[in-house]
This record gives structure tokens, C-alpha cells and sequence, in this order.
């Protein structure tokens, strides 16, 4: 690793050390004028759990109470209601309308939660762009671009989804909606945002990813969570620095349909993981290869973007 790239490496994580530890006083800074987001499922949807569908008036009842925790007005709910509505659950209503006689031509574009997310991925990902360029002034645009990309991953979205209880108000075709669909659920989350900054302004919508997103960083190391994000990529990378012979990653398929793989370095196998798809069992088993024998090479790497000789982790191949 030359001079230069070592000193942008420890700028980085000094200055990103710096913004995580000055989110929890942000966010407590942000208290007086954000919306109230603290709340769990039952709070909002009675006794209904993850995987339960609401009965009509149930789900009016609790898309009133997250309005109101959101501090919407009832002019609102309607488009809170978008927020929550796959265009799964928009096409089935399309449907129907035909079936009973109802003269629709097309489906209306404003139905489901398309637009309502749209719009919130743009508010979040500025939030987030503008939240590590004003407190880390010295973060590489690249870094900053990690940060963002890292953000928007579909299961840390969705993670918050299911924490803030919203899942039982998801209207889908795919109903009850498992945990598992995270794209759907991260769609709803920039959704809500949409919602947010469509009816109650910018500055409202960013307290929002504020409270939810930005204030959790304080708990976590982001640099290594960043990195382990492409866990072939740096495993590929922190061998090459200690000029070993890359280790090779071994797939096999089970008769169940799921995928094993070990990553093996001469005679010696580093890590094995299983899961149902050989991407998905290679992203855990170069994730455990790191973590339990190149921790120390980890923390000192860069972040991916910023590596001089970056590839996408599907260009790598390392793989028999």
C-alpha cells in the first residue's frame, strides 16, 4: 500500500470514527423538533404480529395510530396508505374494479408505492450524503459513496421495517408478507420517507432517517460493516497485500437445492457456509474467512472504493 493511500485510509476512518460518535448527540440535538418514531408493533397494531393480516377496520385503526405517530393528520392517511400498498396489492385492486364492471382503462400510476419511493430514496440517500459530507469534511467522495450504498442495503432496511412494526400494514398481493421479501420492505421504507417529505416538508423526513437510521451508527463499526458488505473483494485484497497465493472457494450443490462452500488456502480450509443460492454461500463463507483469520488485515484495508485496483466481487475469480 503506497504513502498516499495509507494516509486517505487513516484520514478515513478517523474521520469516520468522529461522525459515529457524534450521531447520538445529533440525534438527541434533533429531539425537540423530531417526529416520534419510538414504538414497537403492538403500540401500533394491537396484538397483531409480523405475520398477521388486519381486518378492515383493524388496519384503519392502525394506520391511524402510526399517522399519528409520524404526527400526520387524517388529511394524510391517504397517502400513508400508498406508502404501505406493493403494486402487487395495486394490480389486484385494478382487477377487481374490471371484474365488477368499473370502467378503468389503466392502472393509475399514483396506486401503489412506486412514486412514494421513489421519492424517499432520493430524500434518504441525500440525507445520508449530507449527514457524513458536512460532519466528516474530510471523507473521499468515494467513502462517502460506501456509506450511502451500505445504507440502502435491502435487509438493513427491512430490519427497521419490522422493528417499527409496519410489516402487518403492508398491503400485498404476497400476503402475510414474510421478513424475508426485503426489497418489498425496504420499497416501503423509502416510501414512508416519500410520505414524510411529501406532506410534512424535507426537513421532517430527514429526523426521520435521522432517529431510524443515522442515530444506530453510534453502536456499530461502520468501517469494518462497510468492508464485510463485499467480503470477497477485501478477502481477495488483503491477501494479494501479504503476497499469498489468493485462496480458492469450492462450490457444491445439495440434493436440497442449497449451495456449500469453503474457502481453502493450500491444505487448510478457512471457513464453510451453506445458503440457498452459491452467492449467498460465498458472501458467509469469505465473511467468516476474514473475520477469523485476517481481523487485524481488515481493520487497516481501505474501504472498497477506494482500493487503486477496485473490481465488482463478480469480476473476481477465485472460484473452482
Amino acid at each position: 500500500m503506497n504513502l498516499a493511500r495509507l494516509a486517505r485510509s487513516a484520514s478515513t476512518r478517523l474521520c469516520l470514527n468522529r461522525v459515529t460518535e457524534g450521531l447520538q448527540q445529533g440525534s438527541q440535538d434533533g429531539q425537540r423538533h423530531c417526529v416520534s418514531v419510538r414504538f414497537n408493533a403492538t403500540s401500533v397494531v394491537g396484538a397483531a404480529s409480523s405475520g398477521d393480516i388486519l381486518k378492515r377496520e383493524e388496519y384503519k385503526l392502525a394506520l391511524s395510530n402510526v399517522g399519528k405517530q409520524l404526527n400526520l393528520t387524517d388529511k394524510d392517511l391517504p397517502v400513508l396508505r400508498k406508502a404501505f400498498t406493493d403494486e402487487t396489492f395495486a394490480e389486484l385492486i385494478f382487477k377487481t374494479r374490471r371484474k365488477e364492471g368499473v370502467l378503468v382503462e389503466t392502472l393509475e400510476p399514483g396506486l401503489d408505492n412506486g412514486r412514494l419511493s421513489h421519492f424517499g430514496e432520493a430524500s434518504f440517500r441525500l440525507t445520508v450524503t449530507e449527514h457524513f459530507f458536512m460532519d466528516g469534511q474530510h471523507l473521499s467522495a468515494e467513502a462517502i459513496s460506501n456509506v450511502v450504498d451500505f445504507l440502502t442495503q435491502p435487509g438493513r432496511l427491512a430490519s427497521i421495517v419490522d422493528q417499527l412494526g409496519y410489516v402487518p400494514l403492508i398491503r400485498s398481493s404476497k400476503m402475510p408478507v414474510s421478513p424475508d421479501e426485503s426489497s418489498l420492505f425496504s420499497k416501503v421504507f423509502f416510501a414512508i420517507i416519500g410520505t414524510l417529505s411529501s406532506t410534512k416538508g424535507q426537513i421532517v423526513a430527514r429526523q426521520f432517517v435521522q432517529e431510524t437510521v443515522l442515530k444506530a451508527l453510534g453502536k456499530m463499526d461502520l468501517l469494518r460493516a462497510i468492508k464485510l458488505h463485499q467480503p470477497k473483494l477485501m478477502l481477495y485484497h488483503v491477501v494479494q497485500e501479504k503476497q499469498r497465493t489468493p485462496p480458492v472457494i469450492t462450490q457444491t450443490e445439495n440434493e436440497d437445492g442449497t449451495f456449500s462452500v469453503e474457502v481453502v488456502a493450500g491444505k487448510n480450509v478457512l471457513a464453510s457456509a451453506s445458503g440457498p443460492s452459491a452467492q449467498a454461500a460465498e458472501h458467509l463463507a469469505c465473511r467468516d474467512a476474514l473475520k477469523n483469520h485476517y481481523s487485524s488485515e481488515l481493520d487497516t484495508a481501505p474501504l472498497p472504493a477506494e482500493l487503486e485496483s477496485y473490481h465488482s466481487e463478480e469480476d473476481i475469480e477465485i472460484t473452482k
